[in-house]
């Protein structure tokens, strides 16, 4: 009878470990994580699609003891759209910017990503710059 309480007590041991050691593993594994992000750049004032905007994605996890943050650049194409994916450090926060270069001038706007993000979920981020008159795209940088 005690050699089978030993037995049945080392299983359970056992499984217990493997359960801990699965969830720091998967834990571990959750660091980084890839997310798909799409959306357009419009002129403010006349509301059309900015082509050759650069859009760049800023995830970041600020803390003292393991910064990271890793940067994504998109550009959009003659309707202003964008689309890609882009990794994202656990427990971080996502900033979205749009630049446009024209006439010597940089404009830019930004929007950030509401956390927790979804890996499942494709996220849209439409963003608006304030142009000169008669700039209708941006240069490429």
């Amino acid at each position: 009878m005690e050699a089978i309480f030993n037995k049945t007590f080392l299983f359970w041991v056992s499984c217990c470990l493997w359960f801990l050691g699965f969830a720091s593993a998967t834990a571990a594994n959750a660091v980084d994580g890839e997310y798909v992000l799409e959306g357009y750049v419009f002129d403010n004032n006349t509301l059309q699609p900015l082509r050759n905007a650069s859009v760049i994605v800023q995830a970041k996890r600020v803390t003292a003891a393991d910064p990271v943050e890793i940067v994504t650049t998109y550009l959009t194409d003659r309707n202003g759209f964008f689309y890609g994916s882009f990794d994202m450090p656990a427990a971080g926060g996502v900033t979205v910017v749009a630049r446009c270069y024209s006439s010597g001038r940089l404009t830019s706007a930004q929007s950030d990503l509401i956390l927790p993000l979804n890996t499942q979920h494709a996220y849209s981020r439409n963003l608006y710059l304030k142009l000169p008159r008669g700039i209708t795209s941006c240069r490429i940088q």
